[in-house]
């Protein structure tokens, strides 16, 4: 993200400055977030790293870089008129203390220059250009400055005492939730407790996303007025701007703000500000081009995330956060918002604009548009136009880099533009009943090849990780909007031509599966439902019409999750659907492939039911798969192949007939050792094979056959390292070496070879390590690594010796699930997993004789327990009883604290106890006397 510079530090007054902007940067990154956040910045640089890590070390050695919050500075208690009272924060550059005036008696806010930074290059510059500044603007909306004075070389100045809260605290409080689910009430709840009784009720009253607008409405006019004079304040932000309780709206700290009288901006000082709230153009570092629409922007950041209480901008590094804001891709907007406040997203929009030329020209255009929204009443600002939306999806495809080639996407929409044009004109020519029939039909086809070209790009994302992107979702949901954009276009169209009907479902059909793959259910149904209707009556090529419907109706029962008798009736409408036009022998392989699946799936169902004539389905699913094989070797039809003997082999077993069970469970294996014996040399299809190789391991450790199962998981191993080393950017690669690793440690486990189980798990931990920075924002990877962390701790669990190599494991994955609660990851089983780790935290605490620990570490079992329940009914997915382990736990510390009736209260709240209550509870038995126990004894 950084200006490029050349020499070394002492090369010249520009390398100098760059440094030392660095450095500052640095130190505001160190306050922000603390040195997690001080790391990620310094790792992200590429010019000066160096020179900035030494100078930042040299501040550490002096004692000038410590903790977060302000420490003594050495000064008098009184600072002229005015008395130091204790502090209340710090910042980049100053360091603020409550005090009083002593003439007045009256609160004041007192800010001095932090101490490490009094004697850097600058800094009472910057500091005393603060104060000229905050004296010159006179406005209600802008904090009022009292007096100023310098003490022992260090300069200070008196200012307004706010008594109210910050929009940052706003945003800590309710990150996350569901605005739609909250009232303009609740800005009241975060104001200092003596001043919520003389609230303004009107002002905070109606839905949150009013009182938001009404308050960011505010602080326009208050930068209005900034800017009126000539002032631009260059790092909005939540913590700079604070609100009372009668609505009165405050912009803090002028630390960084420029005036005209200071010429050029150099660069020492261009990018400065807080990266979430940056224009594109301060990360571009032309300063030049920094206007009143640079403010703007910010506070259109500012407003998004208290209207979707989500952060616009979730890249884990600086140089994330920088791409995102540069291609103007911030976080998806939530629809509930939107549809909520009509013109809402247009305006954020319009105020969030990546080219400053069609941002609000003034903070005062964009404070009357928040006004029309409060009020009902048309904006003045407009969407962008189709055009302009295509424009910008190329632009994006350009930019892509990692795991989506940019050449592939650029080749998609590109040519949709041309044909976008080229239709134009032929409807023009049409109207004008000029006879160019060449014309229109070369038109028509380059629109096609168009929509063709989309949907082959789709299919990359469907099939690509795209490791290479830091925001993995939010990317894949920006692809995802942008395709339903196109989509709808290429239907305005031409609605009615059938050509088009079936490209556009072929295209949402793959977007569904993307959806279903990040656990959109509701987008991935919707997306499918829109298929079938599309193609309902289409009357264009019968093979391409039946192909997307049988596979849209396939994904829609399963998407559904259906009960048996009404998914075998939906299996069997999709088959009787194709079937309509012509017997299936004579239809495409793939056609046929898919058919056999809706065959075995409606036997499946048919099973579950007692019905005799799943076993007919089953069988002719079997044939037919059989049938294909002799046409076609594919390790996906061997896969589908052995799912249907396994499924005739429990259904017979299920009704008695073990012998004909016997003989499809021998036939199930003979297909897994043909199809491990293929070598295919395409990387889907040595993942299949891999998962086959699981398989058959899977079956060989039931059987206790451990050398046969660790062979298996051995081969498994090794297909999905071949996919590694030719498509090193699949997630899906790594995670299934990975898991056929953990599962041949199982069985050594299991064995009872326990040194050869831990050497796997930590030679895998390693291997995995150095990518995991590229997954950090990936659910899945967070519950694998997670995983392995918790596998390898429970082999280490059980002696002492070992115990400290446990607590080593189990805080390395407490940092990852901090990590994974502070980027709001979401996930049924991601939210299991960080469950699981507290609880085996919980547990060693107790072991050590730290009950009170122990609690401690449950309070975040528990959220995440209810976080997981949540998400696991909206995900279709399936969970252990995690609540009743947390709980005897619970039960087990709070026993151990002799508080017995909490103890019994936390057993009796659950639905039903475990049957070896007394071996996950031990200190009940200490207490079988007790009567307060008695309600658990009974319910035992």
């Amino acid at each position: 993200m950084h200006a490029e510079t050349h020499g070394s530090e002492g090369a010249g007054d520009d390398a100098g400055d760059e440094v030392l902007r660095l450095v500052t940067e640095a130190l505001e990154q160190l306050e922000a977030g603390g040195d997690a956040a001080l790391a990620a910045y310094v790792a992200g640089l590429s010019a000066h790293r160096a020179h900035v890590e030494r100078r930042l070390a040299a501040l550490r050695s002096a004692g000038l870089i410590g903790p977060t919050e302000p420490e003594p500075l050495g000064l008098p208690e009184v600072l002229g008129d005015f008395r130091l009272v204790e502090p209340l924060g710090s910042g980049g550059m100053g360091v603020v203390y409550r005090g009083v005036q002593l003439s007045l008696g009256r609160e004041v806010a007192i800010k001095l220059v932090r101490p490490e930074q009094v004697h850097l290059p600058g800094a009472r510059e910057r500091f005393l250009r603060e104060i000229q500044i905050i004296a010159k603007l006179g406005h209600e909306g802008i904090v009022r400055l009292y007096d100023s004075g310098e003490v022992r070389g260090v300069p200070w100045f008196a200012m307004e005492l706010v008594h109210g809260a910050s929009l940052a605290d706003v945003l800590h409080a309710h990150l996350g939730r569901a605005p739609h689910e909250l009232q303009g009430a609740e800005f009241i709840r975060l104001l200092p407790e003596g001043q919520r009784a003389h609230a303004n009720e009107a002002f905070f009253a109606g839905s949150w996303v009013e009182v938001a607008l009404r308050l960011v409405e505010r602080a326009a006019l208050a930068l209005e007025e900034a800017h009126r004079i000539g002032v631009l304040h260059r790092d909005l932000k939540p913590s700079n701007i604070m609100y009372t309780a009668s609505g009165r709206v405050v912009l803090l700290d002028f630390g960084l703000a420029w005036t005209a009288e200071m010429g050029r901006l150099t660069r020492s000082s261009a990018q400065l500000g807080t990266a979430h709230y940056m224009a594109p153009e301060q990360f571009e570092g032309s300063g030049r081009t920094y206007d009143e629409r640079t403010d703007v922007y910010a506070l259109g950041v500012v407003l998004r995330e208290l209207v979707t209480l989500r952060s616009a901008f979730n890249g884990a590094t600086l140089a994330a956060i920088a791409r995102q804001v540069l291609d103007g891709r911030p976080a998806p907007f939530q629809r509930n918002v939107g549809e909520r406040v009509p013109g809402l997203e247009v305006v954020i929009g319009v105020a969030m604009e990546r080219d400053r030329a069609r941002r609000y020209a003034t903070a005062r255009s964009f404070a009357r548009d928040l006004r029309a929204l409060v009020e009902g009443a048309p904006i003045a600002a407009r969407p962008p136009s189709l055009t302009l939306r295509l424009r910008r999806i190329a632009r994006r495809y350009r930019a892509l880099s990692g795991g989506l080639a940019a050449a592939g996407a650029l080749l998609a929409i590109l040519p949709f533009l041309v044909a976008w044009r080229e239709r134009e004109l032929r409807l023009d020519l049409e109207a004008a009943n000029v006879e160019l029939a060449a014309e229109v039909r070369r038109a028509d086809g380059n629109f096609g090849l168009a929509a063709d070209a989309l949907s082959r790009t789709l299919e990359r994302v469907d099939r690509e990780d795209l490791a290479g992107i830091p925001d993995l979702l939010g990317f894949s949901e920006g692809v995802l909007r942008d395709t339903d954009e196109v989509l709808s276009a290429l239907m305005v169209s031409n609605p009615s031509d059938p050509s088009t009907r079936l490209r556009v479902a072929e295209a949402l059909l793959t977007a569904g599966r993307v959806r279903w793959q990040y656990r959109d259910i509701e987008r991935a149904q919707a997306a499918h439902r829109r298929v079938t209707a599309l193609v309902d009556g289409c009357d264009a090529d019968p093979e391409r019409v039946d192909r997307v419907d049988l596979v849209a109706r396939l994904g829609l029962v399963y998407l559904d999750r259906l009960d048996p008798r009404a998914a075998a009736a939906a299996y069997r409408e999709a088959r009787e659907r194709v079937l309509a036009h012509g017997a299936i022998e004579g239809r495409t392989l793939e056609l046929r492939g898919l058919f056999a699946r809706a065959l075995a799936r409606e036997g499946a169902a048919r099973v579950d039911l007692g019905e005799a004539e799943a076993f007919a389905l089953l069988e002719a699913a079997q044939s037919q798969r059989e049938a294909l094989l002799t046409s076609q070797e594919s390790v996906e039809l061997r896969g589908e192949l052995i799912l249907t003997y396994d499924e005739l082999a429990r259904g017979l077993a299920g009704i008695g007939e073990h012998e004909r069970a016997a003989q499809h469970e021998r036939a199930a294996e003979a297909a897994l050792g043909a199809a491990l014996r293929l070598a295919p040399e395409s990387a889907a299809e040595r993942a299949e094979l891999a998962e086959l190789a699981m398989v058959l391991g899977s079956r060989a450790r039931r059987k206790e056959r451990w050398d046969e199962a660790i062979a298996s998981f051995e081969g498994a191993a090794s297909h999905w390292w071949w996919v590694v080393e030719r498509r090193g950017t699949r997630l899906t690669g790594y995670r299934g070496w990975a898991h056929s690793e953990a599962s041949r440690a199982e069985c050594y486990l299991q064995r009872g070879e326990r040194a050869q189980a831990i050497e796997i798990y930590k030679h895998t931990l390693e291997e995995l390590a150095p990518l995991l920075s590229l997954w950090r924002n990936d659910a899945k990877s967070n519950v694998l690594v997670l995983g392995l962390r918790l596998g390898l701790g429970r082999i280490l669990e059980g002696t002492p010796e070992d115990r400290q190599a446990l607590r080593e494991v189990l805080d390395a994955a407490l940092v990852q699930v901090n990590w994974v609660r502070a980027q709001g990851l979401r996930g049924a089983v991601l939210a299991d997993a960080c469950c699981d780790v507290l609880r085996e935290r919980a547990e060693l605490e107790l072991a050590e004789g730290r009950p009170l620990a122990a609690l401690a570490e449950l309070e975040g079992a528990e959220e995440h327990i209810a976080s997981a329940m949540a998400q696991a009914a909206e995900e279709h997915v399936g969970l252990g009883d995690q609540a009743t382990t947390v709980a005897c736990v619970r039960a087990e510390a709070l026993l151990q604290l002799a508080r017995v009736d909490e103890a019994c209260a936390t057993l009796t709240a659950l639905r039903r106890l475990p049957a070896d209550l007394h071996a996950r509870v031990p200190s009940l038995a200490a207490h079988a006397s007790d009567p307060r126990l008695a309600a658990v004894w009974a319910k035992l």
